[in-house]
């Protein structure tokens, strides 16, 4: 029996500049979604998000952290991405997305058309940008038995994100999240500040909750064509519908609570179509020696990504074909 494989979408934090540059330019198909993805978000941004994306004078990493166009940025990549990998024989069997990316799991699925999750990311992003409570979020790689010493240095902060056992995230204003970097340093633990300036996944979000719930009315919501479990609560999303679009961006996220869920149905093929390949680590590092699951990055921000998407395509056919021992 065949593993099943799981597409997993990331969400803010795993975006840079010419992030799919590669791809882009000699990847035909990759380009042509891209170019498709690009007409659709024109509509709502009045300019070329690739111009954005691929900007000559950027170098491959650099900080790519404006919400207008990130947004949008990661649900292109992701979408065109997960084409060029269904056209090349990659079914996935289930997916998974983590804060934004679960709107482009979403979109995949057919749950929600692909212009209609642009808007709401472009639209979600532009009410942020001009009522947003400035903030930020800061990746803690540290276990949270050790940080039970360091309590009171959390008191201003929200636990955003679990990620594995040494790694969670932690939102909250730019002064604050800044002061807890500062203090965590102090005490020899490493952290490091992602590309946002929004406190997402906490209570800094909730004064945009009818915003946003305003705008997710607007949404058709279709029967998805693969299951799509919810890193919102580590569940099957079975009813969809305006208030779990808002969860998706201001509830905390439970990303390994949900894939330790998967691995106890069974073992699985896990691609991360995340621009930067962090889901695919953070499920090496949820996963223990009994496991025969497969973790595999489609996309990195070291380059060569042709050669890194003919091996997650030829990694993914074989482990289809490999026995798989019950959980």
């Amino acid at each position: 029996m065949s593993k099943p494989i799981v597409f997993m979408f990331s969400g803010q934090g795993s975006q840079y500049f010419n992030m799919g540059r590669e791809l882009y330019e000699q990847h035909v198909r990759f380009r042509s979604w891209m170019n498709h993805c690009d007409e659709l978000a024109y509509h709502y941004l009045g300019t070329s998000l690739l111009n954005e994306i691929l900007r000559p004078e950027k170098n491959l990493g650099d900080p790519f952290d404006r919400l207008l166009f990130t947004n949008p940025a990661i649900l292109c990549v992701e979408f065109s991405l997960s084409k060029v990998l269904m056209e090349q024989g990659i079914k996935p069997d289930i997916m998974v997305g983590y804060s934004l990316g679960e709107m482009a799991a979403l979109v995949v699925s057919g749950a929600i058309g692909l212009e209609a999750g642009l808007k709401f990311c472009i639209e979600s992003a532009q009410t942020l940008e001009t009522d947003g409570v400035k903030g930020g979020m800061l990746s803690v790689l540290e276990t949270q038995t050790t940080l039970k010493a360091y309590e009171h240095l959390f008191q201003k902060c929200w636990l955003s994100g679990h990620n594995f056992a040494g790694n969670s995230v932690y939102s909250g204003t730019a002064d604050d999240i800044a002061d807890l970097q500062s203090q965590l340093k102090k005490k020899g633990i490493v952290t490091q500040r992602l590309p946002i300036h929004y406190a997402f996944h906490s209570p800094l979000m909730d004064r945009h909750q009818s915003d946003i719930l305003k705008m997710a009315k607007s949404l058709s919501f279709s029967e998805p064509s693969v299951p799509v479990f919810s890193a919102v609560n580590s569940s099957l999303i079975t009813d969809l519908n305006e208030q779990h679009m808002w969860q998706i961006l201001a509830k905390e996220v439970e990303f390994s609570q949900t894939i330790e869920m998967l691995l106890q149905k069974g073992d699985h093929v896990f691609m991360d179509l995340g621009p930067s390949g962090t889901l695919a680590t953070f499920v090496k590092y949820i996963m223990t020696e009994e496991h025969q699951s497969v973790a595999i990055d489609t996309m990195n921000q070291f380059g060569r990504n042709l050669h890194s998407l003919d091996q997650a395509v030829s990694r993914s056919l074989k482990s289809q074909t490999m026995q798989t021992t019950p959980a």
